[in-house]
């Protein structure tokens, strides 16, 4: 094992020393040893301190006759050419979403939420045939209606085979006992 170096910041024994690759550029002293936390003194001499360094100017006010430029609407009112209404956000239809959500659900649980999905989207659609506003949720009553009907087909099939199926295999199990 080798002895630890006696000052860490030169060479081991046996290496050339280290050349400042820089050194001191020609012309310049050396720079002076002052601590990184001591401070010049500010302001140098012959300098005065300025009256106010961030604040505004004196005697600064607003210009004379100052309005609100063209084009630009004034504070209050909403964006929109003069005369002419701000589209409001279309309405959605609450049967038609909880339609979509319980048609969703049924892919889960079958009848039990496909039955509500079909029920809540012709509700949904009979409520935006008479208040054509909610026409923007027609598409989520159609998708709860197409998935409940949907799924409702699929769990009667599916429960259906599952009869036949069983009815085929007790009668062709028969077990005989000696």
């Amino acid at each position: 094992m080798y002895p630890p170096p006696s000052d860490p910041n030169q060479p081991p024994q046996g290496y050339p020393p280290a050349e400042q690759p820089y050194g001191t550029p020609p012309g310049y002293p050396p720079p002076a040893s002052q601590p990184y936390g001591a401070t010049p003194d500010y302001p140098p001499s012959g300098y005065a301190p300025p009256n106010q360094p961030y604040g505004a100017p004196p005697n600064y006010a607003a210009p004379p006759n100052y309005a609100t430029p063209p084009g630009y609407a004034p504070q209050g009112q909403p964006y929109g050419a003069p005369g002419y209404a701000v589209p409001m956000a279309p309405q959605s239809n609450g049967l038609a979403t909880a339609s979509l959500v319980l048609g969703l659900l049924s892919i889960l649980f079958g009848l039990l939420t496909g039955i509500p999905a079909v029920i809540t989207g012709h509700m949904a659609l009979n409520k935006i045939k008479e208040n054509p506003a909610l026409a923007g949720s027609r598409g989520q009553a159609l998708a709860g209606l197409i998935i409940g009907y949907v799924f409702i087909g699929l769990t009667v099939l599916c429960v259906g085979g599952l009869l036949v199926a069983g009815a085929f295999s007790s009668t062709a199990i028969t077990t005989t006992t000696p």
